[in-house]
């Protein structure tokens, strides 16, 4: 059986003002983002209290690869900005946000941990989601095609360098491996 562990963030609670309600919309989308940090605990911190600029997400993959649940998948997570893809806008209503906890300045490579639980929590929200891979994408992605529709607006570059032809061998080694029951035993165990 694949088996993906998430853990609940324990920091503190999660501020309740750093996400909000997807008002009915269905998940479509994942985002890949990189911290742009060296500090794990200040990631999670950051990515889960009110603050200025409050930004959030769904998911923080740590170096060692553990994956850490800030925001419920069912909320909507502030982590896409100015985003546009197919046929969707405001894409943190109808996406899951993944951040991988990296410096995102091109020193620091991703971790083999990074890498696997990446792929496995891409095969397992887009089996649970019903998200086709094509709308597995980077946040700099979604800028570009925001920039692309309405003009101006600061470019995004996460996740740097990262690795999108290994991403998805591993993805399809997971889901070549995984009987379909399995699939729906997990989903099924998931809030």
């Amino acid at each position: 059986m694949s088996v993906l562990t998430c853990k609940e963030y324990t920091g503190h609670d999660v501020d309740t003002r750093v996400y909000d309600s997807r008002g009915g919309a269905d998940i479509a989308l994942l985002i890949l983002h990189h911290t742009g940090s060296s500090n794990e605990h200040g990631d999670a911190e950051w990515l889960s209290t009110y603050h200025t600029n409050p930004v959030s997400c769904h998911q923080l993959v740590l170096r060692d690869g553990d994956l850490v649940q800030i925001v419920p998948n069912e909320g909507r997570a502030w982590h896409a900005g100015q985003s546009a893809w197919g046929e969707w806008e405001d894409l943190n209503t109808t996406s899951v946000g993944i951040e991988i906890c990296n410096k995102g300045d091109g020193t620091e490579f991703y971790t083999m941990q990074h890498k696997q639980i990446v792929a496995a929590t891409v095969a397992y929200n887009c089996a649970r989601y019903k998200v086709r891979d094509e709308n597995v994408v980077s946040h700099a992605q979604v800028r570009a095609e925001w920039i692309r529709r309405h003009g101006r607006a600061p470019a995004k570059n996460d996740p740097l360098h990262w690795d999108w032809g290994d991403m998805w061998a591993r993805v399809a080694a997971i889901r070549a491996s995984w009987p379909w029951h399995d699939i729906l035993m997990w989903a099924c165990m998931l809030p």
